[in-house]
Order: C-alpha cells, then sequence, then structure tokens
C-alpha cells in the first residue's frame, strides 16, 4: 500500500477518470458529463470537452494495458528457461529478449498509473515487474549489458601532477609524507590511474588528513602496522585467501582500536571485494557493518545507489522514485536522496509537469559543507528560474469552459431542442418556425474570455516545458569513472559525485558543482 500512498500524495489531484479525444490525447481527472460536454478537474484546473471532440470516456486503467500482462508472464517463462542453459550465448539472447517483453509491459503499466495513480493494484504490478528484471539483469553477462551513466557534457578538471605507483605508495605508507597537500594530491592522482579498488581505498584514506581523522597515538600505531603488512606492498601475492585474511585483521580493529579501523574501512571494503564468497566473507562483512548482496559487498547506502543508478541509467525514472520509496527510504543518506532527487527531475521532465516534486525533495537534502550546500540550492533555482505550469503545462492559457473555444455560444431551440423540426398532430415533420430548422435559439458571443481562452490564473510567467538541457548539463563523474560507485566490485558510493556517476552542472551558474 506504501505505493498506493505515494502516488496518491505525489499527484496534485485524485483521478478517477479518463477522457480520451478523438486525436488520441488523454486527459485524466474528476470527469462530470453535462448535457452536450464533459467537465474535467485536474491539476487545480477546471477543462471542458464538447462530446463531439471526445472519442470515449475511459474508468478502468484495464484497457490502457494491452497484452501487459500476457509480456510479463513470458518473460517469466523465459528467465526460467535461461537459467536452465549452460551456454552463456544462448541464455543471454533468451534473456535480453525477456527483457524488452518487461520493458513493454513496464511502460503499459506506467503510463495507466500515471492516468491512475489512485489504483493501488497498478503500483503492485509494477512492483512485481521491477522484481523480475532484476533478476534478469543479474542473469546477463555484465559485458553484455552496461549500467554507465550517460553525461550532456564534458568538464575538464585542472592538470594533478602524477606520481609513479612505487611513489604513490610510499606517500601513503609515510605520514610525513601524505600529510603534504601537493604529494597527498600527486599520490591521488597516481593511484587514480591504476584503477583497482585497492588504489581507490587509497584514494579514500588520503582524502583526509591524519589529523582529520584522529590518527595519533595508537591509532596511528594501528594504522602503520597495516600499512607495514605485505599486503599493499606485495600486490601481486594478494589471492583471494589473502585478501579475505588482511579484511579479517581489520575487522579485529573495530574492538581494540575504533578510530584506526573507522580510518581504513576503504582497504577493508577493498579486501573484501577481492575474498572469496562464502559464509567467511559473508561473517567478515557483518563484523565491519557491511552487507552482501548477490555476492557483492557494500554499504547498504552503496547497494540502495547502485540499484537507483541502474534504473536510471536504463531511463526507467519512474523505477527509480519508485525503488526509493518502496525500499530505500529507511535508508535515506544524503546520497541516495540527492539520486532520488534526480530521478525525481528527469521523470517530471520527461512528462513536462510536476517540476515542484524535484525541487521539493533537492531542498531536504542536507549536505555537510558550504560547496555541497551551494550546489544543491542553485540547482533549485535553475529548475524554478523554467519550470513550466502544471495546469497549462507552459502555454499561459486555457480554453474557455463557457464557450470551450468557439468565441460564441449557441442556445438550443427549446421547442424542437436542437432538432431542428416538430411534429405536428399527424406525425409528420415539419421546420420548426422558432429556430428556422437550425435548432439554436440564438448564437451569443462569449464575454467570459478572449478569443475562446482565458489567461492561465496558476502561472505568472508563461513558457514552454523546459529540456534538461535548460535545467543543467552534466558529465561522467571522472572521481568513479561514471559508475556512481568508489569501488569497481563493491557498492560503496562516490563522495565526489554522491553516488549519481554525473557531475551535475546547474545551468545559473555552471561553476557550482558537488566538490
Amino acid at each position: 500500500m506504501r505505493v498506493l500512498a505515494f502516488f496518491l500524495l505525489a499527484a496534485t489531484s485524485l483521478f478517477a477518470d479518463v477522457i480520451v479525444l478523438k486525436d488520441g490525447t488523454r486527459v485524466a481527472g474528476r470527469v462530470v458529463e453535462k448535457s452536450d460536454f464533459y467537465e474535467v478537474t485536474s491539476d487545480g484546473a477546471l477543462r471542458t470537452f464538447l462530446k463531439d471532440e471526445v472519442q470515449k470516456v475511459v474508468k478502468t486503467p484495464t484497457e490502457f494495458l494491452g497484452d501487459a500482462d500476457k509480456l510479463f508472464d513470458e518473460a517469466r517463462t523465459d528467465y526460467h528457461k535461461a537459467i536452465a542453459l549452460s551456454e552463456t550465448g544462448p541464455r543471454n539472447a533468451l534473456l535480453k529478449d525477456a527483457i524488452a517483453k518487461v520493458t513493454r509491459a513496464r511502460e503499459s503499466y506506467s503510463a495507466a498509473l500515471d492516468l491512475f495513480p489512485e489504483d493501488g493494484q497498478l503500483g503492485k504490478q509494477i512492483m512485481l515487474l521491477m522484481q523480475l528484471m532484476r533478476l534478469l539483469r543479474e542473469r546477463v553477462s555484465h559485458d553484455d549489458i552496461g549500467v554507465g551513466s550517460v553525461g550532456t557534457g564534458t568538464f575538464r578538471p585542472a592538470p594533478i601532477v602524477t606520481l609513479q605507483p612505487d611513489e604513490a605508495l610510499s606517500t601513503l605508507l609515510d605520514p610525513a609524507r601524505r600529510n603534504d597537500p601537493a604529494r597527498r594530491a600527486a599520490a591521488v592522482a597516481g593511484f587514480r590511474a591504476q584503477r583497482t579498488d585497492l588504489a581507490a581505498a587509497a584514494i579514500m584514506f588520503l582524502l583526509k588528513t591524519d589529523a582529520e581523522m584522529k590518527l595519533e597515538g595508537p591509532a596511528l600505531k594501528a594504522t602503520q602496522e597495516y600499512f607495514e603488512k605485505p599486503w599493499l606492498k606485495e600486490p601481486g601475492k594478494l589471492t583471494a585467501a589473502v585478501h579475505l585474511q588482511a579484511a579479517q585483521h581489520l575487522a579485529s580493529l573495530r574492538t581494540t582500536n575504533a578510530v584506526a579501523s573507522e580510518a581504513l574501512q576503504p582497504f577493508a571494503i577493498a579486501h573484501l571485494s577481492g575474498a572469496p564468497t562464502g559464509p567467511d566473507l559473508d561473517k567478515t562483512a557483518r563484523s565491519l557493518g557491511l552487507v552482501v548482496q548477490n555476492g557483492l559487498v557494500g554499504t547498504p547506502e552503496g547497494h540502495a545507489v547502485r540499484d537507483l543508478d541502474t534504473w536510471l541509467a536504463n531511463g526507467e525514472f519512474d523505477l527509480a522514485v519508485m525503488a526509493f520509496v518502496n525500499e530505500f527510504r529507511s535508508i535515506d543518506t544524503p546520497a541516495v536522496r540527492y539520486v532520488w532527487s534526480y530521478a525525481l527531475l528527469r521523470l517530471v521532465q520527461a512528462r513536462k509537469r510536476g517540476f515542484e516534486r524535484p525541487i521539493g525533495a533537492l531542498e531536504t537534502v542536507r549536505l555537510g559543507g558550504a560547496a555541497a550546500q551551494e550546489h544543491v540550492a542553485t540547482l533549485v533555482k535553475s529548475i524554478r528560474a523554467v519550470a513550466s505550469c502544471n495546469s497549462c503545462l507552459g502555454v499561459g492559457k486555457l480554453r474557455c469552459t463557457n464557450c470551450h473555444g468557439k468565441k460564441e455560444m449557441k442556445f438550443v431551440c427549446l421547442k424542437c431542442k436542437g432538432r431542428g423540426f416538430t411534429a405536428n398532430t399527424l406525425g409528420a415533420q415539419i421546420s420548426c418556425v422558432p429556430c428556422r430548422a437550425t435548432g439554436i435559439e440564438r448564437i451569443v458571443k462569449c464575454e467570459k474570455c478572449k478569443d475562446g481562452y482565458f489567461d492561465c490564473k496558476q502561472c505568472k510567467d508563461p513558457r514552454n516545458p523546459p529540456a534538461l538541457e535548460d535545467i543543467c548539463s552534466t558529465a561522467p563523474c571522472a572521481a568513479c569513472e561514471g559508475r556512481g560507485l568508489a569501488f569497481r566490485n563493491a557498492a560503496v558510493p562516490c563522495r565526489s559525485c554522491l553516488g549519481l556517476g554525473l557531475k551535475v552542472a546547474p545551468k545559473l551558474d555552471p561553476t557550482k558543482l558537488l566538490p
């Protein structure tokens, strides 16, 4: 029922019916039938449509679902057939066909739910489609399907001196060197070029000074003891079993030195990402406050962000929004909420209405640091600057509900009731005298509108629904290479992009980026 509750809150009015016009347009709202027209109330506005403009009035979403249920059943059957196959090629081909079927079914259900947001059964079915889509994508070979984010622009950071691998490592291991700002920055660039999970851990460690991590006395000693182990100095000897041993060593620090354990947590995650799956991996991960899902180690936040990013990368913005509301609200960290806010932005921009929703979501993101707060505030301002009205969709005017856009009102002849003829005592048809056989008693110019329309009272500045580029530009995050995750084989959000995989540049000031 949480799906139902969300969509009831998200909608600006409770839709009951859908009017389908003869040109194919669908208008959802509270429909009231009058003598020769329909009144439709939605988004705080009253619209009218003459009956000769309307093809039909639909009261249930079934008519808009088509063969969605059949596609869902076929996809589920394909999934069971695929997992029984041993050869990768045929299995992936069958899984991809199933993904295409689920996508089509999901699109039908999502369109129906947008028109009938109060129908809880639609939300439940979409949740089942989401679960099946996850299973299908998890089974497809990673070489055949990508989940990386796609940007709309390019950011070129200033060049930084890069240290060679040995020099970067020596900087990491030596407290004096790693606390020198220039050497630390060069070491970070050197580790970034290595593109390994241990290198990612080193980068995360070097983003703060020892003082910021409170590494002094016993904590510094425990940290240096780890660095003196061969695990970083001899990466070629790091087998899966050795990775697990290193992770267990770091897990033991949680009971003996919490400060060192927290500082070295990125290395624990990197080691676990290379450890063998099994009970020992699960136990060690739990002792470190981590979660293993489908063999992937990560934080609850990281797994949530990874799931949201997958929906976003596939253009399924509504599913990303639904996943947050129904599955990840309890996690609700700034990173998860930021990715959800971006999903909302993409959703309403595609639907051309509801821009107050991402604005409200972004205003609830609580980030530390002035630069991050300025980024969110500027993004909110950029949305507000171009957001279009929900009632008139940016046109600035609505069709007159008095004359229905005809500029004049025709009054039906009361004697012949608009037929243009009456019947005499013998039953023969004779022309109606009062209306001269027209069926119309009189025609009066509408005094409530100008040319059949009146100004929209909901918006002061009419404007067309904006494109994404009118709000912001995006480019793959250089720190995580667009993955949204700090590690290649572990689910931990990238700090630079808050797990989105994109650097978002607000239109009003593209320099206001996440730090």
